[in-house]
């Protein structure tokens, strides 16, 4: 019986952009393009590291790195002692690893959820662990709408990282921030009140408020973020009890509120007797951010954030931080606890234990630091593609607001965007005063797969621009 014959050693050299950082990934890009291209046949053998390195004039290491990206992307797969192969990647290496778009995938910026890097999760090997010790694992625990005790724990030392000093008895477990935003309103308002926010706010508190029959009233900003004295006579004008604000990395705003603005609404809000919601959703981003609203206002702030966009998204996981009122902690504890349990008797136990040990082992903090990494890399990508465009969100932001150029019609220019597979929200999505207009639109920088992606988002975007508001116009 012959043989079995080796597969051909490929000759392929991916063609690097002269900009390209980090290169790993460049190599890792070029490889997806030119397997859709038809350049690479699935099956084929890569060259070695030490060959391919000697091409590109890089060093072998870099070569490893990209290699091991593009089989963490399911694009190839390495045999001990034969070398690496391309495979179909119309199939992923892992359930947990996503599916690359191809071509004909339209390009979200829109849904704003910061990418993950998958392996520094590790999540096979520690539910591979939680099954090898089920006597570990909380299922048979009892309702507990807080959460489990050692679960609670685990989130008042993450709370404290963002300058939240809260102890366990004021910490509750909840099933993602929308979750424990729900609970918080559900406590504080009642049907008919009025919720002030920015003119420019989160659209799930808009969803929220339609559910609970609550009027949002858009309160004025500048720069720094919500304008003290317009707080004030909002609260006098409406007879208003609670106000949302989102201090660190705004949505859709992408600004962060300096510290002396802080205390200024702090101010306001205890003169006045205003219960504060507090949105650090996307604070982790921030390496050294301001000291919270909660911690200028601990008497009547309601502090949460979520392991969802800090981690992964299908880690439906969030953390509230209650208040101590006058009377103590534990009449505030009982109605949000009471809340917590109409709507969902508890967070799910074992998603609190997988978060938990997440934040325990490290991986955690480890997925943050890329996090961290990988947007300020995608905001380059955005100031060198679309250059034309000015915005005051900050560096890190996995989402930018662009007031539109002269001309451009915000619902317009989605629209156009969209012919072009480029999907992204506009104000509309955003503003909670209809009186006034806004023209601009958020880009999610954060939601492509691959930085290839967004960078071609954005030149397509380009395109939009330098059509124009009046060709845009006559497509439609």
């Amino acid at each position: 019986m012959p043989e079995p014959t080796e597969p051909h050693v490929s000759t392929w050299t991916p063609d690097l952009p002269a900009d390209a950082s980090p290169l790993y990934a460049a190599i890792a890009d070029a490889l997806a393009r030119d397997l859709r291209a038809g350049r690479l046949e699935v099956g084929a053998r890569l060259p070695t590291h030490r060959e391919l390195a000697r091409r590109l004039g890089v060093n072998v290491v870099t070569v490893t790195r990209g290699y091991a990206e593009a089989a963490r992307r399911g694009l190839v797969e390495g045999t001990v002692g034969r070398g690496t192969f391309v495979r179909d990647n119309g199939h992923c290496a892992s359930p947990f690893m996503p599916l690359l778009p191809d071509e004909a995938t339209p390009r979200d910026l829109g849904f704003n959820l910061p990418v993950c890097e998958p392996e520094l999760l590790r999540i096979p090997e520690l539910l591979a662990g939680l099954a090898e010790h089920p006597e570990r694992v909380p299922l048979v625990a009892p309702y507990t709408a807080t959460g489990i005790e050692s679960h609670r724990e685990v989130a008042a030392a993450w709370l404290e990282r963002s300058g939240v000093e809260v102890d366990v008895s004021r910490t509750m477990v909840c099933g993602g921030a929308q979750h424990a935003l729900a609970v918080s309103l559900a406590s504080l308002t009642s049907p008919d009140d009025v919720l002030l926010a920015d003119e420019l706010t989160y659209p799930g508190l808009n969803a929220l408020a339609s559910v609970l029959h609550l009027r949002v009233v858009g309160v004025p900003s500048d720069e720094s973020g919500m304008l003290p004295s317009s707080l004030e006579d909002a609260i006098h004008l409406h007879k208003a009890r609670v106000v949302f604000l989102m201090p660190n990395l705004h949505n859709p705003t992408g600004v962060t509120m300096p510290q002396r603005r802080r205390q200024e609404l702090a101010d306001v809000a205890r003169r006045n007797d205003l219960r504060v919601i507090e949105d650090d959703t996307y604070g982790f981003l921030l390496s050294a951010p301001p000291a919270p609203i909660a911690s200028l206002l601990p008497e009547a702030t309601y502090f949460l954030t979520s392991l969802s966009k800090s981690l992964t998204a299908g880690l439906r996981v969030g953390y509230l931080a209650l208040p101590q009122d006058g009377q103590g902690s534990e009449s505030v504890l009982r109605r949000v606890s009471a809340n917590v349990a109409a709507i969902t008797w508890a967070a799910a136990p074992l998603m609190g234990e997988l978060a938990s040990r997440l934040i325990q082992s490290g991986a955690a903090q480890a997925q943050v630091e890329w996090k961290r990494a990988e947007m300020r890399a995608r905001r380059a990508l955005f100031e060198t593609r679309l250059p034309q465009l000015r915005t005051r969100s900050a560096a890190c932001s996995a989402h930018v607001w662009v007031p539109l150029p002269l001309g451009w019609d915000a619902e317009v220019f989605a629209s156009t965007a969209r012919e072009r597979s480029v999907h992204l929200n506009a104000a509309s999505s955003f503003t909670t005063s209809r009186n006034r207009t806004q023209r601009g639109v958020r880009l999610c920088l954060g939601s492509p797969a691959t930085r290839e992606f967004l960078s071609d988002a954005l030149e397509r975007l380009g395109q939009v621009l330098a059509a124009g508001p009046r060709a845009s116009a006559q497509v439609g």
